[in-house]
């Protein structure tokens, strides 16, 4: 976006041609392939999903347009929008249509102000953002500060698209990866033409409302490009270690995020157990005198309500048959189990083994239809390679 510069107020007669000018614009954004198949006000609002496995692998997955080419040329068709010297720039378009307007409601009045002020928080001042991203050295040093999406969205519109010399603060962006630059552009832009579009809709409500006058008809009849078919598609990046903290709490800038206070690595067990309170259960280690030594957090699904599956702290995973109501009221009631890794944590599970076999006492408690039920282990009959083949998680 080009510096602010001195310009004269706008006449009712400039203001038409600008307004005509915005029309014609907005039609060609509106007729392009994402608008037609609804993908542009998908992507508007950005949104990802955070897949944990039991072997510890956590991949993000995040909606972007299938076809790269097809995206850029409906960010081509926006970026007039945004550059102050032209003439269909979004501020200098709701000036036009005020000034153009001698009978305006106070409705449309309204709604021009709240697209406006929507443009100067998310494009010009860059207040508005949906995330922001920090890049961090292998020693947890930051190298960037935090980078918001809209400004890694116009850094891939210059170094990426259209030219080679994003500014100093844009260039920051170009630690980040190449999709990293890609997805956040996707949803700005997509954005943008939303919001395009919202202005379009008032303009048509102010000319059928009789509050916008002096609007030649050619602006709504000029051929404007064809669409095509779109679609979209997830794409898979896999993460290495996600932290979770209170809502609106901000990442430190600066130190491990494993270190503050309030952040919580979310593993497969975690997520689990937030996602699925009902299913949790704990695995507890005893000393002789009753203290608890270890805590370990679990979860548990029952398959075909007759088989119930353990699932402890992404390291061991237990099986045994589903106890009957009446059983599960008798204390010492002996039931046969099966002793697994989960996923690649087998050092892990070979560990939680070694301090189960040095506890007195370890016991597993959760609850099933309202009862609570305290499995006792007993490792004196494992093998020393227990069977790793049942991994039911689903």
């Amino acid at each position: 976006m080009s510096k602010n510069r001195n310009k004269e107020p706008l006449s009712p007669e400039k203001a038409a041609p600008i307004v005509e000018a915005f029309i014609i614009r907005a039609r060609r954004i509106q007729s392009h392939s994402m608008v037609q198949s609804g993908a542009v006000r998908k992507l508007a609002s950005p949104s990802m999903k955070l897949h944990f496995s039991e072997n510890g692998s956590v991949e993000m997955q995040e909606q972007v347009p299938e076809n790269e080419e097809i995206f850029e040329s409906l960010a081509a068709r926006v970026r007039p929008l945004t550059l102050e010297r032209e003439p269909v720039y979004f501020p200098t378009v709701v000036s036009a249509i005020l000034t153009a307007s001698k009978s305006a409601s106070e409705y449309h009045k309204q709604s021009l102000m709240e697209l406006q002020e929507w443009f100067n928080g998310r494009v010009i001042q860059k207040t508005t953002k949906a995330y922001a991203i920090q890049i961090f050295d292998k020693e947890d040093e930051p190298v960037t500060g935090y980078l918001s999406d809209n400004l890694i969205a116009e850094c891939w519109l210059y170094s990426d698209l259209v030219h080679a010399n994003p500014n100093k603060k844009k260039a920051q962006a170009l630690e980040l990866r190449y999709e990293d630059r890609y997805i956040a552009a996707t949803s700005y832009y997509c954005d943008i033409a939303v919001h395009a579009l919202k202005l379009l809709n008032i303009l048509r409500e102010m000319i059928d409302a009789g509050e916008l006058s002096g609007i030649g008809d050619k602006c709504w009849t000029d051929a404007v490009t064809a669409s095509t078919d779109g679609s979209s598609y997830t794409k898979t990046v896999e993460l290495h270690d996600v932290y979770v903290g209170p809502a609106g709490s901000v990442p430190p800038s600066n130190g491990p995020i494993s270190e503050v206070p309030g952040f919580q690595k979310a593993t497969f067990t975690w997520m689990r157990r937030m996602v699925s309170p009902q299913s949790r259960a704990e695995c507890v280690l005893l000393d002789e005198s009753g203290g608890v030594v270890e805590e370990h957090p679990a979860f548990f699904n029952i398959k075909d309500n007759a088989e119930i599956y353990l699932f402890i702290d992404d390291a061991l995973m237990i099986s045994a048959p589903l106890p009957s109501s009446e059983l599960r009221k008798v204390p010492g009631t002996k039931t046969p189990i099966s002793i697994g890794f989960m996923g690649s944590g087998e050092n892990d599970g070979r560990k939680l083994l070694e301090s189960i076999a040095a506890s007195s006492q370890t016991l597993i408690v959760f609850a099933v239809d309202g009862q609570l039920v305290s499995l006792k282990l007993n490792l004196s009959r494992i093998s020393d390679k227990p069977d790793c083949s049942r991994n039911d998680t689903k």
